[in-house]
């Protein structure tokens, strides 16, 4: 059972990360073509939007650097020879885009009860 568990858990993060390199980047220009507007209304508006942009940027390096480990690992030979080693390798990746998600939503939440509040 605890096998199971553990391969579960790995091949849903492995698939999230897979699922990651491409969305995690189109999922923040979504974010802020939409919400720009609404966020630089008002000054605590304007200091979400930064906080947002500073946690994007973070988001974005982590995910540039796991994306060139995960490159360097199946192109290369410095990946174990295991298969699991693959999976493995786009853990963080899958784990930096639930993060992404996660500051999304509070972000999409702030701005609308924010929204609401200032009108």
């Amino acid at each position: 059972m605890r096998n199971l568990l553990f391969d579960v858990s790995v091949y849903s993060l492995g698939f999230l990360g897979l699922a990651g390199i491409t969305l995690l980047p189109w999922r923040v220009v979504q974010f802020f073509r939409h919400q720009t507007l609404r966020l630089r209304r008002s000054v605590v508006g304007k200091i979400a939007f930064y906080v947002f942009v500073a946690a994007a940027i973070l988001l974005l390096a982590f995910w540039a650097t796991q994306l060139a480990h995960v490159v360097d690992c199946l192109m290369g030979e410095r990946c174990h020879s295991n298969r699991a080693q693959g999976w493995i390798s786009v853990i963080p990746i899958g784990i930096i885009y639930a993060g992404l998600e996660v500051t999304l939503l509070i972000g999409w939440l702030f701005t609308t009860i924010f929204a609401r509040s200032s009108r």
